[in-house]
C-alpha cells in the first residue's frame, strides 16, 4: 500500500484541492470593540474565503473560552465548537 501525499503545488490548482481552511486571531482593537466589528471581519473573511477557494468546506478557529465576546462572534456567524483543548503552561524540569 503507498502512502498518501498530496499533489505537487505545479501539478494541481490548490484553490481547488484544498478543504480546511484554519483561521487565526481575529482581533479589534480595545477602543473599537462593542461596534459589531469582530462579526463583521469574520463574516466578511468566510464569505470571501467562499469565493476564493470554493472547495472548502471546514474552516476551525481557536478561541480561548474566557474570551466571551468573541466566542459569541463565532456563534453568530455560524461556528459551532466540535472539540476542545487544555493549554498548560508551568516550568520544565
Amino acid at each position: 500500500m503507498e502512502a498518501f501525499a498530496p499533489p505537487r503545488a505545479a501539478e494541481v490548482d490548490l484553490a481547488a484541492w484544498c478543504t480546511v481552511f484554519s483561521e487565526h486571531d481575529t482581533a479589534v482593537l480595545p477602543e473599537h470593540r462593542g461596534r459589531g466589528l469582530a462579526r463583521w471581519i469574520k463574516a466578511e473573511q468566510t464569505l470571501r474565503l467562499h469565493e476564493r477557494f470554493p472547495s472548502v468546506r471546514t474552516v476551525t478557529a481557536t478561541v480561548n473560552q474566557q474570551n466571551l465576546p468573541m466566542v459569541a462572534v463565532n456563534r453568530a456567524v455560524g461556528y459551532r465548537t466540535i472539540a476542545e483543548r487544555l493549554l498548560t503552561e508551568g516550568p520544565i524540569p
